[in-house]
């Protein structure tokens, strides 16, 4: 019997991971999609992160209407700050402070950390262990 569920909760293990590091690629595509939105829409894109809802909006210009989606995080995923970050239309760079979005990866029991430099608007992720 133990040697039928060892490769279930393997794939389990596998299944999970997977998943949270498609998490943060997915919301590493999400990123730069709505920077060169803002800059070929030369219109403001926004990023607001909800923690209570563990979610993540992107609002951003297609075509000149305004699209937002809600990027919902899997359980292994806990969003942990609600900054907000504006990008600049035409130059798609952060328009206010040094935007970070905090996360903690249950799975790998890290705490990520994606930081949002002023001036060039560059995505920089950052692992710490818990």
């Amino acid at each position: 019997m133990f040697f039928i569920l060892l490769p279930m909760l393997s794939f389990r293990d596998l299944k999970e991971k997977w998943l949270v590091e498609c998490t943060f690629a997915e919301f590493s595509q999400y990123y730069q999609h709505i920077q060169q939105s803002a800059v070929v829409e030369r219109r403001q894109s926004d990023i607001v992160p909800d923690v209570s809802q563990q979610t993540i909006s992107f609002s951003y210009y297609y075509h000149g209407e305004v699209r937002v989606e809600l990027f919902k995080l899997p359980k292994e995923v806990e969003l942990i700050s609600s900054t907000r970050v504006s990008l600049k239309g035409e130059t798609g760079v952060n328009r206010e402070s040094l935007g970070r979005f905090k996360f903690i990866d249950h799975h790998h029991n890290k705490k990520i950390e994606y930081i949002c430099q002023m001036g060039s608007a560059k995505l920089v992720k950052k692992e710490t262990k818990l």
